[in-house]
């Protein structure tokens, strides 16, 4: 009886924990860039505001130059993003993770508690899980948001 008892605690405190999203740093600015592998491909930038205001820049030789921006970003995407952010204490990260040349990776750079910033680059994998999660949701928005 005592396994499945420590099993029930241990999925309640992990829903308590990333199911509630405590505000550990204030995040003022989510910057994320982003380039294929080869170099082949589209390059773009996304800067997401505390305003929920979306700068969006794609700029290759490989696709149309654009620039966006997205006004209302839905707020339950950003607070889920906040949310994650503040649940992987981004702060705590390496500033790097992976290592190559000819492959894709993205850039992470957070502005947080009145103007301390901290920058992540991932280049071919070797990032921690929650921190790739993050990455998707940002790549995805390129695809999901109606840019103006």
């Amino acid at each position: 009886m005592k396994p499945y008892l420590i099993i029930l605690i241990s999925l309640l405190t992990t829903y308590t924990v990333y199911g509630q999203h405590k505000l550990r740093y204030q995040i003022e600015k989510i910057e994320y860039d982003s380039w294929p592998g080869d170099w082949e491909g589209c390059s773009f930038t996304f800067t997401i505001n505390a305003d929920r205001t979306i700068e969006y820049k794609a700029d290759s030789t490989y696709c149309k130059p654009m620039i966006g921006k997205y006004q209302t970003i839905d707020k339950e995407l950003y607070d889920d993003l906040i949310g994650m952010l503040n649940n992987i204490k981004f702060p705590k990260l390496k500033d790097r993770y992976g290592y190559g040349i000819d492959c894709g990776g993205s850039v992470l750079t957070i502005t947080y508690n009145n103007g301390k910033a901290k920058k992540i680059t991932v280049v071919c994998g070797g990032d921690p899980k929650a921190l790739e999660d993050i990455l998707h949701l940002l790549y995805g928005l390129k695809d999901t948001e109606h840019w103006k």
